[in-house]
C-alpha cells in the first residue's frame, strides 16, 4: 500500500495516477492504492503537481504502507481584467440539450472536446471564464475532475495542461449543466484552440444496480454535428489518446456536450 500526500501540507493527494511498465493505477480520495507485486520503478503524477519517480525497492514501507510526498508545482496567475459590467460572454462548443446517452469511462479516463478558434482569430487571447457539462441523469452522479488542455501541434490531440490545480466538480441530480467557474486562473484562448475535458475518477461500483442505474457517470452527446470527430477518448490501460470516429459507414458518432465560455469587454 502506499499513501501521495502534499510534500508540505502533508494532506492527501487524492486521484494520483501511478504507472510501472507492469501497472497503471489511481489513488482513491485518502491518496491511497494498493501495489500489486512484482513492479519495478513507479511514477506519480497528479495536476498541479511535479513528477515524481522511484524503484519499488526504494519504497520504505512501515507496516505494509509507505508514504510518497509530491511536490506542489509553482505558477503565477496571468492578471486579466474584465469588468463585469462591460463584458459578452461567448459559449463554444456543443449546448444544444436534445442528447442522449453518450460518452462514459472507468477511473482515470478521459473525454475532451476540442473546440476550435474561429477563423478570423477573433477568441485569441481571450479569458476563459468557466466550462460546462451535460450530465446524464441515469448515470451515476459522481465528482470528477475538469481538465483543460491546449492542442499538440504535431499529433492534434491534447497536450500540455492549462490548469494550475486540480479542480473537481459534481452534479446534483442529473439531465443538467454543471458549470465550473474557471476565470480565476487568468487563462486565456490559445491560438490553435482549446481541449475542454472530464477525468473519469476511479469507483468501486462499475455495473449496474438492480434498477438498471448505471454506475459509471455518463454525459450526453450531441449530433448537429456528426462525425466529425471533435471528441477524444483517454484510455487510461494504454495511457493513450483516440479519437472518436465512426467504425463503419453506417455508425453514427456524436460529440460531447461540453460548452466553454469566453469573455468579451465590451466597446
Amino acid at each position: 500500500m502506499v499513501t501521495v500526500i502534499d510534500a508540505r501540507s502533508l494532506n492527501p493527494v487524492p486521484y494520483t495516477i501511478v504507472l510501472s511498465s507492469q501497472f497503471n493505477g489511481i489513488t482513491n480520495e485518502q491518496g491511497e492504492l494498493s501495489l500489486p507485486d512484482n513492479i519495478d520503478s513507479l511514477i506519480f503524477r497528479c495536476l498541479g503537481y511535479e513528477q515524481y519517480t522511484i524503484a519499488f525497492a526504494e519504497l520504505e514501507f512501515e507496516r505494509g504502507r509507505a508514504i510518497i510526498k509530491l511536490k506542489a508545482k509553482t505558477f503565477e496567475l496571468n492578471a486579466v481584467e474584465v469588468t463585469a459590467k462591460r463584458i459578452t460572454k461567448i459559449p463554444l462548443g456543443y449546448f444544444t440539450k436534445r442528447s442522449r446517452a453518450s460518452h462514459g469511462s472507468s477511473g482515470g479516463g478521459q473525454m475532451a472536446l476540442f473546440i476550435p478558434p474561429d477563423k478570423r482569430g477573433n477568441l485569441i487571447g481571450l479569458p476563459v471564464g468557466s466550462v460546462s457539462f451535460y450530465i446524464r441523469k441515469w448515470s451515476s452522479l459522481r465528482k470528477f475532475r475538469v481538465r483543460l488542455y491546449s492542442v499538440n501541434p504535431e499529433s492534434g490531440e491534447p497536450g500540455e495542461d492549462l490548469l494550475p490545480e486540480a479542480v473537481y466538480a459534481q452534479p446534483q441530480k442529473g439531465d443538467e449543466w454543471v458549470s465550473v467557474r474557471l476565470r480565476q486562473y487568468g487563462i486565456t484562448y490559445p491560438e490553435n484552440g482549446v481541449f475542454a475535458g472530464i477525468e473519469f475518477l476511479p469507483n468501486t461500483e462499475e455495473h449496474n444496480d438492480a434498477d438498471g442505474k448505471m454506475k459509471t457517470l455518463n454525459f450526453g452527446v450531441n449530433f448537429e454535428d456528426v462525425n466529425n470527430g471533435r471528441t477524444w477518448s483517454f484510455i487510461f490501460k494504454t495511457q493513450k489518446w483516440e479519437q472518436c470516429l465512426p467504425l463503419h459507414k453506417d455508425q453514427r458518432v456524436g460529440n460531447a456536450m461540453i460548452k466553454l465560455e469566453l469573455f468579451k469587454e465590451k466597446k
